[in-house]
């Protein structure tokens, strides 16, 4: 269920044009939060940001802890919760294969129309004969 969740949310974001892949982020030279920042506004991404990473990445991590907005987790601590409360989702290309691994859900067996239903006629049981009642009472007959 909470894969099923899960899925759904995602895709409720991605209807929404609100998932993004980032082939990746190379902060390996420069870890400041201003050159991140740099990249997410010309990339024109504003609001709740959540970064999920298949692996955290510690030059990211440290670039994203003084962004109010911005999240950086990692696929195993991703949830629903997460997804809905974050405006726009943004996936490195690592983790977007790696998602569809992890929140495999099953496709349901497409339902059939239903058919309608005939009316059983169902016949009343018959009236039971009324019997006399006997008397109770413990009055003498004279």
């Amino acid at each position: 269920m909470r894969k099923a969740a899960f899925v759904s949310a995602l895709a409720t974001k991605a209807a929404d044009g609100k998932v993004v892949v980032f082939d990746g982020f190379d902060l390996a030279a420069e870890k400041k939060t201003a050159t991140l920042e740099s990249v997410l506004v010309k990339a024109g991404l504003e609001g709740k940001l959540l970064i999920v990473q298949s692996e955290i990445d510690a030059n990211l991590l440290m670039a994203a802890n003084n962004l109010y907005d911005v999240t950086v987790t990692h696929l195993g601590e991703v949830n629903t919760y997460m997804v809905l409360n974050a405006d726009v989702v943004i996936f490195t290309k690592d983790s977007v294969a790696a998602v569809g691994d992890r929140f495999e859900v099953k496709s349901e067996t497409p339902k059939t129309e239903k058919t309608e239903k005939k009316e059983k006629t169902v016949a009343k049981p018959a009236a039971k004969a009324k019997t006399p009642k006997k008397s109770t009472s413990k009055a003498k007959k004279a």
